[in-house]
């Protein structure tokens, strides 16, 4: 049992302790009233006025006031973030054939190749005829073709006879060579206005025999598309005395099979590419613009010869 002594101690340090509570609560009293004044103050069920401390009071009435201004500022609601296509930004169309306003070329095919004439050959000459690099271009010597189109029996044929100075052809990427490039549309004719890559235009790039890597291979493009290729196509190449000479064959198996079967007229282009020792490169298209690998909208068009066609 516990002493007398032991008792009294605990009885003197229970005084203590409800005496040290109790001065605690009082001196935290005013504050905690005035805090459940404010908080009733804000719900409506006391008024301001009903708070004692003048000073109080305004402190609270300007508290009160400030939060009724910040409740009615709006905040700007969070902009919602999209995936896929429509968080894609809208496609910029790129300008092809800048600058072109005259027409494309017109010109004809043969269906027999002993009516060659040079009405129906298209000729690459001239100066304006030069897309790229034209300051560089000096003459019919330096890089001119002739070429001729032959729509026969099992296919077309298109033969190109190139004058070139300086025969190169050291890349392993076709056009950073000297070659011939050739361009079809061969869309049924209410299709050819779109100035587009689809099924029926397609771009052939070959380099001649000269190539140690990749002479006579048709090399197919489709204006950054994947392209078809024409199955039976043929190339060969020879050396002529001021440039050379290239063949290409299309069979029309292979071009119905890949696009469509040629109608009576369609759109053709082609090209050469002349590369100097020098580094410099020139091309020269026949009807159309630099920009015929991105769209056939100045491909020439194609007729058959007319029959007083004067040789």
């Amino acid at each position: 049992m516990k002493s007398n002594r032991q008792i009294f101690k605990l009885s003197i340090f229970g005084v203590l302790a409800f005496l040290f509570l109790a001065v605690l609560f009082s001196a935290f009293n005013y504050h905690i009233s005035n805090l459940n004044r404010f908080f009733l103050s804000m719900t409506g069920e006391i008024s301001v006025k009903e708070i004692k401390t003048t000073e109080t009071a305004a402190e609270l009435s300007k508290d009160k006031k400030r939060i009724e201004e910040l409740k009615k500022i709006k905040i700007p609601a969070t902009p919602k973030k999209t995936t896929g296509k429509a968080a894609a930004k809208p496609a910029v169309e790129q300008v092809k054939h800048r600058g072109r306003t005259e027409p494309a070329r017109k010109g004809f095919y043969v269906e027999d190749a002993e009516k060659i004439t040079d009405q129906t050959s298209l000729h690459l000459f001239r100066k304006e005829q030069v897309v790229y690099n034209q300051e560089d271009w000096t003459g019919k010597g330096d890089t001119s073709a002739t070429c001729i189109v032959v729509k026969g029996k099992s296919g077309i044929t298109v033969n190109v006879n190139v004058v070139d100075d300086e025969l190169i052809a050291e890349s392993g990427t076709p056009w950073m060579n000297d070659c011939v490039e050739f361009y079809f549309d061969i869309r049924p004719e209410e299709r050819r206005a779109k100035d587009i890559y689809e099924k029926g235009v397609f771009q052939v790039i070959t380099v001649p025999y000269f190539s140690k890597t990749i002479a006579d291979k048709p090399n197919f493009y489709a204006g950054g598309s994947t392209p078809i290729e024409i199955k039976g196509t043929k190339v060969k190449s020879v050396k002529t005395q001021k440039g050379y000479k290239l063949q290409i064959f299309f069979p029309y198996e292979g071009l119905k099979a890949a696009h469509f079967m040629p109608d009576k007229d369609f759109n053709f282009d082609f090209s050469v590419i002349d590369v100097d020792s020098s580094g410099k490169k020139k091309q020269m298209i026949w009807s159309g613009t630099a920009d015929n690998c991105r769209g056939p909208a100045w491909f020439g068009n194609l007729s058959p010869a007319p029959e007083d066609a004067p040789k």
